[in-house]
């Protein structure tokens, strides 16, 4: 019975995780870009342009061929960035939330 519980609740906070990571009725899609360093960023940080919340990470992987930091993240859909486009990792506030 107690493991019955356990397992429920798991399953309950794994659904409200999810689903916390989204926003209901918007569409999104997943991009990736090659950083030699990504110090101080982590899953679940915002994406910003000009101060604006466009996206979130959604994983940090390391190559294990050019020993390059793999930034995956999601974008509203609504955006699209041309495919020359530089991006950055920078601390957004003197607490240093990185987006």
């Amino acid at each position: 019975m107690c493991s019955t519980l356990v397992l429920a609740a798991a399953t309950g906070f794994g659904l409200y995780a999810t689903n916390t990571q989204k926003t209901p009725g918007k569409t999104s899609y997943e991009l990736s870009a090659r950083f030699v360093s990504a110090n101080g960023l982590a899953r679940g940080a915002d994406v910003d342009i000009a101060g604006v919340k466009v996206g979130r990470v959604s994983s940090i992987i390391l190559d294990p061929a050019s020993q390059m930091a793999i930034v995956h993240f999601r974008l509203d859909g609504a955006l699209h960035l041309p495919t020359d486009s530089t991006l950055t990792i920078g601390s957004s506030t003197l607490s240093s939330d990185n987006a």
